[in-house]
């Protein structure tokens, strides 16, 4: 039990939780580094299609308007994680907007039928619920990639942002024109979400087809890497060597075929902190969020890769950025803010960071075992071997070093010393 529940962090390092998570408010204490520009929270579009597996088209092109605007340093755009939460609820839009820390608001939907695709958009003012903007388009599917296109073109527009060239150029460049591999990439993203072993090998076969179908689409490059590193993190892995390596050929070969990608370099730096390689791992976290300024998991996963190598304070402000975009947080990213906390010497902080991750995923082993750790860095030992208690009741075969096996990815081989030190002050063994 101790070796599954210790890969869970790193799976989520990775690509971030697919646990169901609470609403919470935004951060208050946001870097002053991110944007004032206009945000904008995009809602997952309404599949109108009778059958709920056409989810992952609709799904997909509500993720593909994200990943755009998150291009544009402009504009602050709210993450998926806490977008998607509203999902198939009837909410108000200032509702939203309140809640997400969004000026505007867009949604929609999709019916797809044969050969054709008819989709609504609006955008909305969410301090006054006005309606700024709304259309409806018919359209051949093939047609497809101009549509989300001429949408997000139009939500820039209403923003009233004034892209220079090379972001209008880095903003609507396209990874696919091939409609066969942009379904096949859908499919393959949809199942990559559910993380389990036999959706990440359909996964796999879905990016696979993708690429056969257009060797040159990098996107889905990226994504299968993505699908190597996770088999190897959550131990399904029969070579983790060799997936390791294959992820690493696939992250370089989707930054060959477009070097404008934020996912891309997102997952050569995590490859390169993978293997230890801090200097190449922050050269790439940092790329991918001059890239992505607005991707909150890009920040998040930059945020790790620079606690890792021992660059707290800007871990912290970089995690602040990834919880003001997603301002319902993914339960790691107030236990990466709690670590830096702990190590600036903020206690009292970072043991609410912690808890608050425990609120956000109270079956999880990590968050206890860390706030173990910092009770013990705090002084406060009696707490610290209540704590631990909570441990061994969740994890009764809990094991110091089989646990700590998973997070060794420190520059810096003391920092897992200390930590085996303070949670055996504790009590565990």
């Amino acid at each position: 039990m101790v070796a599954s529940a210790t890969v869970v962090l790193a799976l989520l390092v990775v690509l971030g939780s697919v646990w169901k998570i609470q609403r919470a408010s935004p951060a208050r204490d946001t870097a002053s580094t991110m944007s004032s520009g206009p945000s904008i929270a995009v809602l997952p579009f309404v599949n109108m299609n009778s059958d709920p597996k056409e989810d992952y088209f609709s799904d997909g092109l509500t993720e593909d308007i994200i990943t755009v605007l998150s291009k544009l340093p402009q504009v602050v755009v709210i993450a998926r994680n806490s977008t998607f939460q509203y999902k198939g609820k009837a909410i108000d839009a200032r509702t939203m907007g309140r809640e997400l820390g969004a000026r505007y608001v867009l949604e929609g939907s999709v019916r797809r039928s044969q050969d054709r695709v008819r989709v609504t958009a609006q955008l909305i003012d969410a301090t006054n619920g006005n309606h700024l903007w709304a259309e409806r388009y018919d359209r051949p599917l093939k047609e497809i990639f101009a549509l989300q296109d001429e949408i997000t073109q139009k939500i820039v527009t209403e923003l009233d942002v004034t892209l220079s060239v090379g972001e209008q150029s880095r903003a609507w460049r396209r990874t696919t024109n091939n409609l066969e591999a942009y379904d096949y990439h859908l499919r393959g993203y949809k199942h990559l979400q559910s993380l389990t072993k036999e959706d990440l090998a359909l996964a796999k076969q879905d990016f696979e087809k993708a690429i056969s179908l257009d060797p040159e689409f990098a996107s889905a490059y990226a994504k299968l890497g993505f699908v190597h590193l996770m088999n190897i993190v959550v131990g399904f892995s029969s070579s983790p060597a060799d997936d390791l390596d294959r992820a690493f050929e696939l992250a370089n070969r989707a930054v060959d075929l477009d070097s404008s990608q934020g996912l891309a370099h997102t997952l050569l730096g995590r490859v390169y902190l993978q293997k230890r390689q801090h200097a190449q791992a922050l050269t790439f976290g940092k790329q991918a969020i001059d890239l992505e300024p607005s991707g909150a998991v890009t920040h998040a996963i930059y945020a790790h890769i620079l606690e890792a190598s021992g660059q707290p304070k800007e871990a912290l402000a970089q995690i602040q950025i990834a919880m003001r975009l997603g301002p319902a947080p993914e339960p790691w990213w107030p236990w990466l803010q709690a670590l830096c906390l702990k190590e600036l010497g903020q206690f009292d902080e970072a043991i609410a960071s912690m808890k608050r991750s425990i609120v956000l995923s109270p079956g999880a082993l990590y968050p206890h075992v860390f706030l173990v750790d910092i009770y013990i860095a705090a002084g406060r030992h009696e707490e610290a071997r209540t704590e631990a208690r909570e441990v061994i009741a969740l994890y009764p075969a809990f094991s110091v070093d089989a646990f700590l096996s998973g997070f060794n990815v420190y520059r810096d081989p003391a920092v897992i010393s200390a930590y085996a030190t303070n949670l055996r002050k504790a009590g565990l063994t």
